[in-house]
């Protein structure tokens, strides 16, 4: 009878260590699933940041590629009011009409996944440039006109501006001063 006691306690403790091992494994397991669905949501989140970064750049890029192709031609009309060189002119041209680089820009930031507010700030700042042309386009006129510059070297859009009779009544140096006060204010 001591012995099947005994058998008893054996197979008794025997089930609780059954169970016991069951319930490890199964915690172990859970763990190992948790830890796996967290690297994977960690993962995704770090492909995010990085996509996100990539976008950030790549707009940064287009952004400066806008400010330094406007601040290029304020360059140059600029330098054509200082030494009325036309290579000035044809480069300011040059760079409107065919290298287009703020109109590439813009093209590449409208197509990025901008909000309504961020496309309207490339609008406007795309608009505030354009805008700046016909003043420098004007005052690239005047220039032209204060050294005698033939309209066949002029830029055709240069060329097409009309001055009032107030303009075209002044000397070269006033003609040239009021071009280079319009670019570059009174100082």
């Amino acid at each position: 009878r001591r012995l099947t006691l005994a058998a008893q306690d054996i197979i008794a403790g025997e089930k609780i260590i059954n169970i016991f091992a069951m319930i490890l494994l199964c915690v172990s397991v859970f763990s190992a699933v948790s830890i796996i669905l967290i690297l994977q949501q960690t993962m995704k989140q770090s492909e995010e940041l990085d996509l996100f970064e990539s976008d950030r750049m790549y707009c940064d890029a287009a952004i400066s590629d806008l400010m330094n192709g406007s601040d290029y031609l304020t360059y140059e009309v600029w330098q054509y009011s200082v030494d009325a060189n036309p290579v000035h002119m044809k480069n300011f041209w040059y760079e409107v009409e065919v290298n287009r680089s703020r109109d590439r820009a813009v093209q590449k930031l409208i197509h990025e996944k901008l909000t309504e507010q961020e496309r309207s700030h490339v609008f406007r700042a795309k608009s505030y440039s354009d805008n700046l042309i016909a003043g420098e386009t004007w005052a690239m006129r005047l220039v032209a006109e204060s050294v005698s510059l033939p309209s066949s070297k002029m830029s055709p859009k240069v060329r097409s501006v009309k001055l009032n009779e107030s303009e075209i009544s002044m000397s070269p140096q006033e003609k040239r001063s009021l071009a280079q006060s319009y670019l570059m204010g009174p100082s």
